[in-house]
Formats: structure tokens, C-alpha cells, sequence
């Protein structure tokens, strides 16, 4: 005989079981002694000698009887434990250890969380090989003392033993069963929910059961599907118990893969999968099952364990998750994922048909295969689009399985593309890491050379190799970033990811930042060098950060090096302005410009006064310099667009410039033109140096003042006088040397006023002999330019490195000065054109259909193309 117990409603009908069970067992020839009740009233109505012997109603209080194995206060109606840690003397061996948790006896698991614990410190002894009576190791040891310690804390457990503690009337109970596994355990807890008339819903723990995972490696995705049949097979043991119809009974799961290997057909899977898919959906249906966050999930703590003080206090194991009190429709969203996140369980067929000698007749060969990408990612360049892709491949695959009525026809669902990054992310995995991931899989230690050691790599669910560092406790850090996935350098599904991070960033995002990004969910091995190849090969961030080419500067042209023994022999021609006059009293204002002529040797200046910005003024300005200052044998100019010393309306008004009609008309009088490039400053430095100069001394002359056409004709004189009065060579402080040289001792021989000689015996006056000394004069001069002057120019001033010259074929961005850089056009360089040293620094480039002429100042290479 044992002992029972049941529970009734009142004391009525708890004093009518105890008369019909005496009469029932008086009838049998037995008496039923040792009657407890947590009323007193029912004790009242039982004799003394029929009571337990604990029982004394006069004290006031009911005692704690043991019953079933297990300490019930009657005074609280609750469970309670009791026991004691070994003595001092106590030998930590596994027998030892092994027969002091056997007196533990809970067989309703309701101290799951503790106890296996100690099975899993039980195991690690199996896996050591340790002798049934030979010394634990010390770290075994730590932890078994540890266990030992917290038995006396087990009389603070109160386990509420009615599991419909309200009054009123019950609506409907149901059964909740929770399940879970870890690379340790795996289990179930399973809970009654009873709905009340009153409205109220109460939730009881009713059982749990833990079992300590094989010692054989295996994936987390099949202990989790051990834990779930455990949970079916409790759940039906205690349905039948308590009379529950099994088809209210609702199991909850944190495991995508058993979720959808649950409803697919058992057939599609290997073995082991089958066989207990098969067991699940003979007992249950797969609407019953639901999706519970691992958060939420009580089962956890089977599988993870818990000291003594912390399962007291989790409210979450004795009552399940608070939502459960609640209606069904505020329980979590049942996420049933429409395709595997790992399709390691599913059998592996390719499938093809054979045309026979009947063409009507066709035969179906299965072959079993590996599991073969569907895509190659090395053609796409996005991962958005590879994953999206990938994502309907399988949903069309998981179609193929379904009869129509129950295909997926919708968009696709977040777990769906979770699923192919996963799959993806896996192959390329397996790729770089071969030897790692097969030894993962098996269950054996990494080989000592591998790169992984310090990352602690494991395989999640999915079959996706994640690092398992040192963050496992920080339960506010999201799972990924606990647990990070493991990218391989230099893989292209690597690239591919990177680039997506970066893209997220919109391409302004640091090294430092777009690591952060990634790190939220990834680990990158040699994560900042992936990144920076990947901003060196991004087009967007090229176009921002590109430069204009530069090389080293040119040798000065011949032009500007030969001695013409003549200034303004050889010169240069640019415009500057424009100036505004008064015409008089009741007239408008007019625009005049500043057309400056510069001798390319002796760099003396001519200011002309411009009327207008047609080809005819110009031309009468030269005109006006040629017979004054004699012909030029050659002249340089912008080409129309490269005024930088003019305003926005000046280069529009160059533009206009008949260029063909002022070299023809030029070239009839023996004078041969040279055009710089466009937008091409650089090139006439000699000039547009002139320029600022001359408008400095002309705005030095004017100031603020309202001039005519007169005086500002006055103002350019006199800023021309004043520039070739400047000196180019230096200035000694001994007066026995010569004064410097200045460009008006090539128009003057002298720094200012008439041609030297200044005085000339006129009774012993020789024409020829005066001619002579003028040419000997003139001739003293050029040579000092050559000794003093022409020197100073060998040395470089800027550009003083050799660049990469720019190739046929280039991709270029081409700078517009009159729109913002965003918005610079993309060119195609066709040809190039070299200098006398062999070097590109002009260049024509295709933009659209048309084809121009640029300097490379303007053009920035985008850096790929020049490496190319």
C-alpha cells in the first residue's frame, strides 16, 4: 500500500469522500489510516486513532507530513523540500556523488532547473573516464560542492499544490507545454491554464521533465526536436491525468526548425527527424504549435539551470510567461516560417526524366545528391537583390512539395530572406573554412593553426558558424550581437555585405562607423581592411573624393625662351574687367575692359582700353599695341572660356569672340597665334599673373571714384608705367653693382624716361656710331636677362611630383565651374595629347556625344581606371 491524495471543492464534500472511501476500503477487509486534511473541520469529523500521528487540533496549527516522497505543508497547501548537504567527510567520488543527488526525489520535476545541474556535472565525469570511486577533478569538484551547498536552501521552495486555486466556477482548463535545449539539456515544463466565470485565469506549473544532452555531438536543431517530443509525451501523460482533451493542449517552441519540419510532410526528412516529426503529428496537430520568443520561454531554465535562491524567485517557471493570463489574442505572433533555415534534415534527391523508346512513357530516377547552391554570388554585385532572389528560388522549391491549395503565393516573409542570408552566408562558410566547419560538425576540436581559436566558433541552428565570446550574459544585448555570425575575408559574399553596410551608411560613414554597423550582427575577419577595400572600389565614393590629375610642370615653352632682342616680340594677350564710366550728364553708364598685352621674355605690359567685347574691338586694341610696340612675330591666348580674372559675363562675352576671323586677319600681317586650352589658366600663368597685378594698381589709381573714358584711359597708362617700372632681377645694397632689371629697360633703356644714351657730343655727332651704341646698349640688357633673369625661372615652383599620365579609354570626371560638384558629368578620355617631356596634361574627352578639349587640372581620374 501507498499513499493517496485528491483534492475536493468544500469541507462537505471532503467529509462525504472520507465516508465513502472507509466504507469502500471496510468492505475490502482493509482500514485506511494516517487521514490529513488541510481543514479542520474535515479532521474534526475523523477519529483520533485514523488521523496521522502529526495531527494535533488542539495546537492550533497543522503539521508537514511527508507524502508520495514529498513534504506537504497542510497549513499552506504547498510543497516544500528538505535536505541536507553531505558531511565533511564526504569523498567527491562518482559513486559518492551519484548516490547523494539520487535522495533528491521530485517526480514531478518541479526543481528541473536544479537538479539538472547536477546530472550535467554527472556527465562531465562519464566524459572524463574517472573510476566510480576515483577523486573528482578539482573543477568538477568546485561545481558538485557548489550544487551541495544550495540543498539547504530548498526549504525556501513553496510549490503551490492546488492548480485551480479559485472558487469560482471553471470555464475551461487547458494544457501549455514549453520545450528547449541547449548544447547541454534539452526539456519540457508543462503548465494548467484554467479560464474562471468570473473572468479571472489562473496558471499552474504542473510538471517538468530535464534529460542531459547525448554525448554524442549534435545539432542544436535535433536537441530542440527531442525537447519538443519530451514535451509531447509529457503533455499526453498528464492530459490523460487530469481527464484534459489532448486537442486543447497548445505546445510552444523557440525553434524555427522544428516549427517548420513540424508541418512538412515527415517523408522529405532523413531519419531521425522523421521518426519524431512522425510521433508529433500522429499525437498532435501542427496548429497546436506555436512560436514563443527565447526570451519567454520557461523551458530555458531546464536546459541552462538555476542555483536554489533563483528558482524561488522565478515566477516565470511556477506560473509560465505572464501573457498566458492574458486572451489568446494578445499572445505572441505564431511565426511559422515558410522555409527551413537549415535544410541539413531533408533528404537530398535530384530528380530527372528519361525519354524512353515510347515517347509517352517517362521514367523518374531519384538520386541521392549533396545540397548545391542555387546561385552564384559572384554574379551580383547586391546583396539585397542576391538574398531576395535566392528567398524565391526556395519558396518555389518549398511550393513544388505543396499542393496547390497550399502554396505560398504572397511577398516574401522576413524568416524567408533570413533563411536565404543563412543558406548564403553557410556555403561561403564552408568555402573559406572547410576544415573548421567539418570539425564543428562532427563535434570535434578545432586544429591548432586555425584562425577561428579565439573567436570560439560554433554552428547555431541554421548550420551558421557564429562566435561564442565572452558576452553570454549580457541579457540586454540582442542574440546577434552576443553571438556574432562569422564573415571569411576576402569572399565575395563577404564584399557583397560590406558594401550593403556601407551603402547604408550613404557612403559618409567612416571606417570605424561602418565596423559598428556591422559588428551589430557580424564578426568580419580583418573587418577595417575589407572595409577600406571596399570604399577603394565603391563608384559613388570615388566621384566624391576624386581629384584632379596633376603632373609635374612642364618645361618652360621655347616661345618664352628665345632672345628676340626686341620686347613684345613674342606676346601674350588676356581680359580683364570690366570697368564702369560715365558718358556724361543724362547718359547711361558704360562696360569697358582692360585688354592686356605682355611680352612673354621681358614681361613688360601694354594696356589697351576696350570699347567693347566684339571681334572688331579687340582687334582695333591690337592694332593700337602693334604700332606702338611693333608687330609680334607670335601671340598666345586663352581660349574664350578661361578668363579667370573676369566675372561670369565676361567669359560669355569672350566666347562670342570670332577666334578664326582674329587669327586669319592676324596671320595676313605675318603674326602666328597660339590658343591655350579651355578652362586652362594654368597655362597662361604669365598673363594672368599681369592681370591681377594691373587691375590692383588700376583699382590703387581709381579707388571708388566715377571716371570717364578719359581718365580711365589716364589710369591705364599710368598702372602700366607703374608695372614696368617693377624689377626682376634683385636689388644689391652696394651701389658699385647694377641697378635691377625692369621691363622698361627693354622699352626705354633705362628704368623710366627717354632711349640712353642721354647725352651725345653734338660737334663730333656720327649717326651710324649713335645706331651702334644703342644695339651695343640693347644687347648689354638681354644678355644681363639671360645671366640674372632667365635663371630664376629653372626651378619649379608647384607640381614638382611625377604623376600617372591619363590613358585612352579613362573614365573621368570632368569639372564644371559653373555647376556644383555632385553634378560634374562623367567623361570617356579619347585621346591624349603629350608634351615635349612625354607627359599627358591636355587631353579630349567624350561627354555624351560630344567631344572636348580639357586640361587635366579639370579632370578627375576616377582611381580604379588609372590603377588599371
Amino acid at each position: 500500500m501507498d499513499d493517496s491524495m485528491d483534492s475536493t471543492s468544500d469541507d462537505h464534500t471532503g467529509i462525504e469522500l472520507y465516508r465513502q472511501l472507509s466504507e469502500l476500503w471496510e468492505r475490502a477487509g482493509m482500514h485506511a489510516r494516517k487521514w490529513l486534511s488541510n481543514s479542520p473541520k474535515v479532521l474534526e469529523q475523523i477519529p483520533v486513532d485514523d488521523r496521522a500521528s502529526e495531527v494535533d487540533l488542539d495546537q492550533g496549527h497543522l503539521p508537514s507530513v511527508k507524502t508520495l516522497g514529498v513534504l506537504w505543508v497542510a497549513e499552506e497547501d504547498m510543497f516544500t523540500y528538505k535536505a541536507h548537504p553531505p558531511g565533511k567527510e564526504f569523498k567527491f567520488t562518482k559513486r559518492n556523488f551519484l548516490k547523494s543527488i539520487a535522495t533528491l526525489f521530485d517526480p514531478l520535476g518541479f526543481l528541473a532547473p536544479y537538479t539538472v545541474r547536477a546530472k550535467i556535472i554527472l556527465q562531465e565525469m562519464w566524459t572524463t573516464g574517472i573510476d566510480w570511486d576515483e577523486q573528482m577533478k578539482e573543477e568538477q569538484a568546485k561545481k558538485a560542492r557548489q550544487w551541495f551547498q544550495e540543498l539547504e536552501s530548498l526549504q525556501c521552495v513553496r510549490v503551490p499544490r492546488c492548480l485551480k486555486p479559485n472558487f469560482d466556477e471553471v470555464i475551461s482548463t487547458s494544457l501549455h507545454s514549453f520545450a528547449d535545449a541547449s548544447t547541454a539539456a534539452y526539456g519540457a515544463v508543462v503548465y494548467a491554464r484554467s479560464e474562471y466565470k468570473n473572468g479571472i485565469v489562473t496558471v499552474r506549473m504542473v510538471a517538468s521533465k530535464s534529460k542531459v544532452a547525448p554525448l554524442t555531438a549534435m545539432s542544436i536543431g535535433r536537441l530542440e526536436l527531442m525537447g519538443a517530443v519530451l514535451g509531447l509525451r509529457l503533455s499526453m501523460s498528464i492530459a490523460k491525468a487530469l481527464d484534459i482533451d489532448p486537442s486543447l493542449t497548445t505546445y510552444w517552441s523557440d525553434s524555427m526548425n522544428v516549427l517548420w519540419w513540424i508541418h512538412r510532410p515527415s517523408r522529405v526528412f532523413k531519419s531521425f527527424v522523421a521518426n519524431r516529426i512522425g510521433e508529433i503529428q500522429s499525437s498532435s496537430n501542427p496548429n497546436q504549435w506555436r512560436y514563443v520568443p527565447t526570451d519567454d520561454n520557461p523551458a530555458d531554465f531546464v536546459t541552462r539551470g538555476l542555483t536554489v535562491p533563483e528558482l524561488a524567485e522565478k515566477i516565470s517557471w511556477w506560473e509560465g510567461p505572464s501573457y498566458l493570463k492574458e486572451k489568446p489574442s494578445d499572445w505572441p505572433i505564431n511565426k511559422i516560417p515558410h522555409a527551413s533555415a537549415s535544410d541539413t534534415e531533408v533528404r537530398k534527391t535530384k530528380r530527372c526524366q528519361l525519354d524512353t523508346c515510347d515517347k509517352r512513357g517517362r521514367t523518374m530516377v531519384v538520386i541521392k545528391g549533396e545540397d548545391e547552391p542555387r546561385l552564384e554570388p559572384k554574379r551580383f554585385s547586391s546583396w539585397l537583390r542576391l538574398t531576395r532572389i535566392q528567398a524565391w528560388i526556395y519558396r518555389f522549391l518549398n511550393n513544388c512539395l505543396l499542393p496547390s491549395s497550399k502554396r505560398t503565393r504572397d511577398e516574401l516573409t522576413v524568416e524567408e530572406i533570413q533563411d536565404a542570408e543563412n543558406r548564403i552566408i553557410k556555403a561561403a562558410q564552408k568555402r573559406a573554412f572547410e576544415a573548421e566547419y567539418s570539425a564543428l560538425s562532427s563535434g570535434k576540436p578545432l586544429p591548432i593553426t586555425s584562425k577561428l581559436l579565439t573567436l570560439k566558433p560554433r554552428l547555431d541552428d541554421d548550420g551558421v558558424m557564429r562566435s561564442d565570446g565572452r558576452l553570454e550574459n549580457a541579457e540586454y544585448l540582442p542574440y546577434d550581437v552576443k553571438y556574432p555570425i562569422i564573415l571569411p575575408r576576402k569572399e565575395w559574399v563577404t564584399r557583397l555585405i560590406v558594401r550593403w553596410f556601407h551603402q547604408q551608411g550613404n557612403h559618409t560613414a567612416g571606417t570605424n562607423q561602418t565596423l559598428a554597423m556591422l559588428s551589430s550582427r557580424f564578426w568580419v575577419m580583418q573587418g577595417r581592411e575589407e572595409i577600406r577595400e571596399c570604399e577603394g572600389e565603391c563608384y559613388e565614393c570615388r566621384r566624391r573624393k576624386a581629384k584632379a590629375a596633376q603632373q609635374i610642370m612642364a618645361p618652360l615653352p621655347k616661345i618664352r625662351l628665345k632672345m628676340p632682342l626686341r620686347a613684345f616680340a613674342r606676346t601674350a594677350v588676356d581680359f580683364g574687367g570690366p570697368f564702369i564710366t560715365i558718358q556724361g550728364r543724362g547718359q547711361r553708364r558704360a562696360k569697358r575692359y582692360l585688354c592686356l598685352f605682355t611680352c612673354l621674355t621681358s614681361r613688360a605690359v601694354h594696356l589697351e582700353i576696350a570699347f567693347g567685347l566684339d571681334t572688331d574691338s579687340f582687334l582695333n586694341a591690337f592694332y593700337r599695341m602693334a604700332s606702338r610696340r611693333g608687330l609680334p612675330e607670335e601671340m598666345i591666348s586663352d581660349n574664350g572660356t578661361n578668363f579667370v580674372g573676369g566675372d561670369r559675363e565676361l567669359r560669355e562675352l569672350v566666347e562670342k569672340l570670332d577666334k578664326n576671323k582674329i587669327a586669319s586677319s592676324i596671320a595676313n600681317r605675318g603674326v602666328k597665334w597660339h590658343f591655350n586650352p579651355p578652362l586652362a589658366p594654368h597655362f597662361g600663368g604669365v598673363h594672368e599673373t599681369m592681370i591681377k597685378a594691373a587691375k590692383r594698381a588700376i583699382c590703387g589709381i581709381l579707388g571708388n571714384a566715377d571716371v570717364t573714358d578719359e581718365e580711365l584711359m589716364t589710369a591705364f597708362t599710368g598702372a602700366e608705367g607703374l608695372i614696368n617700372s617693377r624689377p626682376l632681377t634683385y636689388q644689391s645694397a652696394n651701389p658699385a653693382d647694377n641697378v635691377p632689371l625692369t621691363p622698361n629697360h627693354f622699352l626705354h633703356g633705362q628704368v623710366g624716361g627717354k632711349f640712353a644714351p642721354e647725352s651725345v657730343d653734338e660737334t663730333d655727332f656720327n649717326l651710324r656710331k649713335r645706331w651702334r651704341r644703342v644695339q651695343e646698349l640693347v644687347r648689354h640688357f638681354w644678355n644681363r636677362w639671360m645671366r640674372e633673369w632667365l635663371p630664376k625661372l629653372n626651378a619649379r615652383k608647384k607640381w614638382f611630383k611625377q604623376g600617372k599620365d591619363l590613358k585612352v579609354g579613362n573614365t573621368v570626371l570632368v569639372i564644371s565651374p559653373d555647376t556644383p560638384r555632385g553634378q560634374w558629368p562623367l567623361g570617356r578620355i579619347t585621346e591624349t595629347i603629350l608634351g615635349k617631356d612625354g607627359h599627358v596634361r591636355v587631353a579630349k574627352v567624350r561627354i555624351g556625344q560630344k567631344i572636348f578639349e580639357r586640361p587635366i587640372s579639370r579632370l578627375c581620374p576616377l582611381e580604379c581606371e588609372i590603377d588599371d
